[in-house]
């Protein structure tokens, strides 16, 4: 998948995926310097963001059903299942 363009005002929050309370996170650090400090950004139904598949960096949207009741939908039409830890980033 070919890089974006930023506006000036849009941020790039990538780390990974996790599970809290029943919701898949995107977890980040907003500081790499300070390991402790951890940012839990909640995903819903409809959100738009990139995974990484293997070595390339895929849109997804999380859709409802499926595993724990949500699955990745990727351009293509394939269904993937939201897997802990896969790195996953997100313009906010």
């Amino acid at each position: 998948m070919a890089e974006t363009h930023v506006a000036h005002h849009e941020q790039r929050r990538e780390g990974m995926l996790g599970y809290s309370e029943g919701c898949y996170t995107l977890l980040w650090r907003p500081h790499p310097a300070i390991p402790v400090v951890v940012v839990v950004h909640p995903l819903q139904v409809g959100d738009r963001f990139e995974v990484q598949v293997g070595e390339q960096w895929q849109a997804a949207i999380m859709y409802s059903g499926g595993y724990r009741g949500r699955y990745l939908l990727l351009p293509c039409g394939q269904r993937v299942r939201p897997a802990l830890c896969m790195r996953a980033r997100m313009l906010v």
